[in-house]
């Protein structure tokens, strides 16, 4: 199996697998600030891995436009 982030081997003793995905204990940190991640505590989005106080934020979607009715 490969880690997910460096894509080297990962052998038992040193595999953390989290969202059906091989990591590497060195390799399983927060993508923003380095720090280690645990299984209770990390957060997977758009493919990166996040400690909780740099998980990204839903942002609102403003979308304005006009109506046209059909003729």
């Amino acid at each position: 199996m490969d880690c997910s982030i460096c894509l080297k081997t990962v052998y038992f003793v040193e595999k953390v697998e989290a969202n059906g995905r091989p990591y590497h204990k060195s390799c399983f940190k927060c993508t923003e600030s380095g720090c280690r991640l645990t299984l209770a505590n990390f957060h997977y989005c758009e493919g990166r891995l996040f400690c909780p106080k740099h998980v990204p934020k839903l942002q609102a979607i403003v979308r304005l436009g006009i109506i046209q009715e059909a003729a």
